[in-house]
């Protein structure tokens, strides 16, 4: 808990010890984001990668359900900049979702 604290602390006022996910301390999208975003974007590039060199593509649905969190990172991303964009992204990643559950 401490840890929070002091994120809090360093953050500002605005932010609690409880606030999972605070985005509106950073600018244009959150420094948080902006990374989860890059280590799932290469996470989704190596399982990928894997499978076409190996030719085993039994971890398709699991690169498929990086996807859709992928996708569902930029929706966010989108809402905040006040585009209605990221509503058409959190459904294709729920259309990912079904297909990579019905894949397993």
């Amino acid at each position: 808990m401490s840890i929070l604290n002091s994120f809090a602390a360093e953050v500002g006022s605005g932010v609690s010890a409880n606030t999972i996910f605070y985005v509106k301390a950073y600018p244009k999208g959150g420094v948080s984001l902006k990374y989860f975003k890059i280590i799932v974007s290469l996470l989704i590039v190596f399982a990928y990668g894997y499978s076409l060199i190996k030719n085993d593509f039994s971890y398709a649905p699991i690169s498929s359900l990086s996807l859709s969190f992928l996708l569902i990172i930029i929706g966010v991303e989108e809402i905040q900049r006040k585009s209605n964009w990221g509503y058409l992204f959190f459904v294709v990643s729920a259309l990912v979702i079904v297909v990579s559950i019905f894949s397993f």
